[in-house]
C-alpha cells in the first residue's frame, strides 16, 4: 500500500502514469552528475514529510531515492538509478527502477524501461521534479510522431528529445505534489 501511495504521489497520478521508454535520452557512458542535485532534499506530500536523495556514482550515474510514510504501512521507498541529460538548458533524468535482490543491498537489478523526469532548480534553492506523463506520449505514438506501443516509447533519443522540445511542457510533465529544499549538500 505504501509503495503504491508513494508512486501515486510521486507521479501525481490522479489520471496518469509515467511514460516509459526502451532507450534513454543520452548515452549513460558519457554521463556526468550535476553536483547541485547531490544530497538530501525534504518536502511534503499530502502534509506528510518526504525525502528525496540524489547519490552520485563514480561513473556519472546516480541513485534517486524517495522515502515517505503513511499511518498504515510505515515507510516506503522508491529507488531508481540513472543519469542526466542536459538539453536546451533543461535537466532531464533518465531513470530505471532499482530493485535489490539480497538482504544487504549489495546486489540489484535494473528495470528494462526508462522513466524520464525533468528537474528544475530555482534561484531561491527550491527543487521541483516532474515525470513525463503517459497521455501526450500515447497521443504521439498513435499519431506516428513517436514510435512505440501504448505508453512505451521505442524511438531514437534524438527523436524523443525533439518531441520533448516541441511538446506543451504543461501537458507533458506531471509535477510532484511537493517542492523540495536541500537538507544536506
Amino acid at each position: 500500500m505504501i509503495r503504491r501511495t508513494l508512486l501515486l504521489a510521486l507521479v501525481l497520478v490522479v489520471s496518469c502514469e509515467p511514460a516509459r521508454s526502451q532507450r534513454p535520452l543520452s548515452d549513460p557512458s558519457t554521463a556526468k552528475v550535476d553536483a547541485r542535485l547531490v544530497g538530501a532534499w525534504s518536502g511534503k506530500i499530502d502534509q506528510r514529510a518526504v525525502f528525496l536523495h540524489f547519490s552520485a556514482h563514480k561513473d556519472g550515474q546516480m541513485d534517486v531515492v524517495l522515502v515517505g510514510e503513511d499511518d498504515n504501512d510505515g515507510a516506503g521507498v522508491l529507488h531508481y538509478q540513472g543519469h542526466e541529460t542536459l538539453a536546451d538548458g533543461a535537466i532531464y533524468l533518465n531513470l530505471r527502477q532499482k530493485t535489490f535482490t539480497d538482504s544487504y543491498a549489495e546486489k540489484f537489478t535494473l528495470g528494462a524501461d526508462w522513466i524520464f523526469a525533468k528537474v528544475e532548480l530555482s534561484k531561491d534553492g527550491k527543487l521541483t521534479i516532474a515525470w513525463m506523463d503517459e497521455k501526450p506520449v500515447r497521443d504521439a505514438i498513435a499519431a506516428g510522431t513517436l514510435k512505440g506501443n501504448d505508453r512505451t516509447i521505442d524511438d531514437e533519443p534524438a527523436k524523443i528529445l525533439a518531441f520533448i522540445k516541441g511538446a506543451d511542457a504543461k501537458k507533458l510533465w506531471s509535477p510532484l505534489a511537493a517542492s523540495f529544499r536541500r537538507v544536506k549538500p
